[in-house]
This record gives C-alpha cells, sequence and structure tokens, in this order.
C-alpha cells in the first residue's frame, strides 16, 4: 500500500508543474494564482516559498548554471534561489500569460506575439 504524507502547508491555491532537480535534490512546484514559486529539499525537510514578480506564474524550467526560469504573466524572467533575485529575461512587450500552458509549451504563434 502506497503511503502519503504532506509535505508542507503551503495551502496553494492552484499547485502545478512539478520539477525535480537533480543538482539540488529539490522538488519545485509554482502556486499559479498567488504568483509563488516553492521548493521542498526531503534530504532536510526544508521548505522555500517566494512570491514573485507578475499576476500568474505559469511554468517553470531549471537552468543549465543553476537557479531557475520563470513565466510569469509578465514574461520570462531568471531566478536565483539562494539570494531570490529575480532578473529580466525575455519577452516583456507582447508577452501574454495565455501564450503559454503550466506545462511551458508555447506555440510559434504564441512566441512571436500574434496569437493566443
Amino acid at each position: 500500500m502506497v503511503e502519503y504524507s504532506v509535505i508542507t502547508e503551503g495551502r496553494n491555491h492552484l499547485g502545478e508543474v512539478p520539477l525535480w532537480s537533480e543538482r539540488t535534490q529539490t522538488l519545485w512546484w509554482v502556486d499559479v494564482i498567488r504568483c509563488a514559486l516553492h521548493g521542498f529539499e526531503p534530504s532536510t525537510g526544508r521548505t522555500h516559498c517566494a512570491v514573485v514578480r507578475g499576476e500568474r506564474l505559469g511554468s517553470i524550467a531549471l537552468r543549465e548554471d543553476g537557479g531557475l526560469l520563470l513565466a510569469t504573466s509578465e514574461g520570462i524572467d531568471t531566478y536565483d534561489p539562494q539570494s531570490g533575485t529575480q532578473t529580466y529575461f525575455a519577452g516583456r512587450s507582447n508577452w501574454r500569460l495565455r501564450n503559454a500552458t503550466t506545462t511551458g509549451v508555447a506555440t510559434a504563434r504564441a512566441a512571436s506575439g500574434s496569437g493566443r
């Protein structure tokens, strides 16, 4: 029988996009509605929570050189979990969160700003 346990009392409004970082041994996910990034380190029990810039946080991705990419309602930013620094990366002028789903998939039309 499979056993489950609560790993955080975060009470997400809409928890999505679970992502495992082999490098940091951290489970990351987003609360789309609260525009919050969450992390959990199973080996220590440590949790992270950061409210990031934007009205919505739709997707995250691991960066090769560390940290994360965040797809928010305002564009794509880099995020450094160690410092909490969020930095502009791309997409401000015509970006819309509807251009990317919570799976991180965007169409060519959406990426060019011409589609919905």
